[in-house]
């Protein structure tokens, strides 16, 4: 495995460096053969502020050009370095497994939440009895951690959201393009562009149904007027499923008319 180390606003010591390639050495030994080079990006968001404010990105690109983004913020930079080299271990071992198998893991998720819905229906009616369903919100959710994606992908389905889930800015854009959704789920980042480049995009397009910012960590005012001045409604700590639930069906409550202005 190659390693590119950066860092913004904090210092690469040799110390720094060497603990950084062991834990991802340790991580991610049983894929070597499978992994062409890894990237770490190290940053300091809030510098003599302090706070929650290191960030560790990991960006791991594959033999077969895969890519894989995984991230995490913390107070201490050796901590965020920690849980994104675990996460790293874990989203390559899913994803190579189901590369292996076809895509049968994303098939079997679909098939339980369908069977939940229809557990939840009910026996289908007979005779001339037909009820009219409601159409099901369509929500399209970009992020590059396969671990946040299976599982809001499960839990938006379950709360009845019709969920697509996407992986780049340019594949959101792709379906944005093709297809109505009521609304948007966006990581702060994306392997091929910020979540600025991509709600800038959006808007220049012409999409107008609301888009909720995902972050590692718990937001901040700070952060969010950023975001809502490209056009974002709300801004999420990402591993809060149950939560982001919560603000995606009061969003689409509140809004009438979430669609794509052609």
């Amino acid at each position: 495995m190659e390693f590119e180390i950066y860092g913004k606003d904090i210092r690469i010591t040799k110390q720094l460096r060497g603990h950084i390639e062991r834990r991802l050495c340790f991580a991610l030994e049983r894929f070597a053969r499978r992994i062409r080079r890894v990237r770490v990006s190290l940053g300091d968001l809030n510098g003599p502020r302090g706070g929650v404010d290191k960030h560790c990105r990991v960006t791991v690109v594959l033999v077969s050009s895969t890519v894989i983004v995984i991230e995490d913020r913390d107070s201490s930079i050796y901590a965020a370095i920690a849980r994104v080299a675990d996460k790293a271990g874990v989203c390559i071992g899913r994803r190579l497994e189901r590369h292996k198998g076809g895509g049968k893991y994303m098939k079997i998720s679909r098939l339980l939440s369908q069977e939940q819905e229809s557990c939840r229906s009910g026996p289908a009616s007979s005779g001339r009895e037909k009820t009219m369903k409601t159409p099901r919100k369509k929500v399209l959710v970009a992020d590059c951690n396969e671990e946040v994606l299976i599982a809001l992908e499960r839990m938006l389905e379950d709360a009845g959201f019709d969920t697509t889930t996407v992986w780049t800015a340019r594949d959101a854009l792709r379906l944005v393009n093709s297809q109505v959704f009521d609304l948007v789920l966006v990581n702060e980042y994306l392997p091929d562009a910020d979540c600025e480049d991509l709600l800038k995009a959006l808007r220049k397009r012409g999409a107008q149904m609301p888009c909720i910012v995902m972050q590692p960590s718990a937001p901040e005012i700070t952060d969010f007027t950023g975001f809502q001045a490209l056009g974002a409604r709300d801004i999420v700590c990402k591993y809060a499923y149950r939560h982001i639930v919560e603000v995606v069906s009061e969003r689409l409550a509140c809004d009438k008319t979430t669609s794509l202005v052609a």
